[in-house]
């Protein structure tokens, strides 16, 4: 009833966080209540460079939960989507600024075998950016993943129960 995963991407940051792209990586973990609804907790950090006129480098690191939902979680290929709250964390220029987020994305786990997996996402971050280097305004975080994830199922994809001693 349960996944983790760690994973390595892009992050595609809003202009006016005054961060170029760079590759992010992650760490999630779910626990699936039935067979469609779970929660879901997600971890990424990444490590930009400023935009000019600035130098240097800066950090962004979100962390949440919330829900994810598939259309059922016995299957070989399991499509889901997510949406959920967290906190956002953007050092730059102007200086660290933590804020309220809201994440919203979806992916696909391809199991290859009953424990374990290869997962592909997209998630988007959103928070109200106050003090920034650009505007104060609603900025988005655009974090594309791939990664591996280990499945602690009670039911393999073929739908057969059986109990793990965990």
């Amino acid at each position: 009833r349960a996944w983790v995963s760690l994973e390595g991407g892009v992050a595609a940051f809003d202009p006016e966080q005054a961060l170029k792209d760079s590759p992010g990586y992650g760490l999630r973990g779910g626990y699936f209540f039935n067979r469609w609804v779970g929660v879901e907790g997600l971890f990424v950090t990444s490590s930009p460079n400023l935009e000019q006129p600035a130098l240097g480098s800066g950090s962004f690191s979100h962390f949440g939960g919330g829900l994810i939902v598939t259309p059922d979680r016995y299957r070989w290929v399991l499509p889901y989507l997510y949406a959920g709250l967290g906190s956002a964390k953007a050092e730059n220029a102007a200086g660290s600024k933590t804020a309220g987020s809201f994440h919203g994305g979806g992916g696909v786990v391809v199991r290859a075998g009953e424990r374990l997996g290869f997962r592909i996402d997209a998630r988007d971050i959103t928070y109200s950016q106050e003090g920034g280097p650009g505007r104060d305004t609603r900025v988005h975080t655009m974090y594309l993943s791939a990664g591996v994830t280990v499945v602690f199922d009670q039911c393999d994809a073929a739908g057969r129960c059986r109990k793990y001693p965990f």
